[in-house]
């Protein structure tokens, strides 16, 4: 059965290695760039965001979808000034389809409106399919297309109003 909770500090390197296995199978990112994402976030940096080194990222927030003492999933962002910026979300492969996704982004949304956020909102590759149709399912729209952005890549900016 699949357990969802907030992260503990001291499972941050449990977070960090199923970002280690998740990312690099994500097809959707250039393999030239994989060494950026591993590095921006290792043990060191996801420690630094969870203790809010920055006052930028004050009000982060780190879920995790776990089975059996293992974590299978994952969402973390944080509130910049109302709007609740979704950094990455990310299942295992063979858990897929079991909805672990949809939860994490509800259990967000009602975190973040705790936070008095007003929206949501993520960038992802234009050619995500999946993850633009998972945030489509939940009522997000594609706000704008950056052209050659990051990486050198096409990225859909992706928002929704909270109540």
């Amino acid at each position: 059965m699949i357990k969802f909770r907030l992260l503990k500090e001291k499972e941050i390197p449990k977070l960090s290695f199923l970002m280690k296995k998740i990312i690099p199978n994500i097809k959707y990112y250039p393999r030239k760039n994989l060494k950026v994402f591993l590095k921006e976030y290792s043990k060191k940096n996801l420690t630094a965001l969870f203790e809010h080194k920055d006052i930028m990222y004050k009000d982060t927030l780190f879920l995790v979808a776990e089975e059996d003492k293992r974590f299978v999933g994952f969402l973390f962002g944080w509130n910049d000034y109302g709007v609740f910026w979704i950094d990455w979300l990310g299942v295992e492969e063979h858990h897929r389809r079991e909805h672990i996704a949809s939860t994490l982004i509800e259990m967000a949304e009602k975190k973040a409106r705790k936070m008095k956020c007003h929206k949501m909102f993520l960038d992802t590759s234009s050619i995500n399919f999946p993850a633009i149709n998972l945030y489509e399912k939940h009522g997000y729209v594609i706000e704008a297309q950056l052209k050659n952005h990051w990486l050198k890549w096409n990225y859909d900016m992706i928002g929704k109003a909270i109540k």
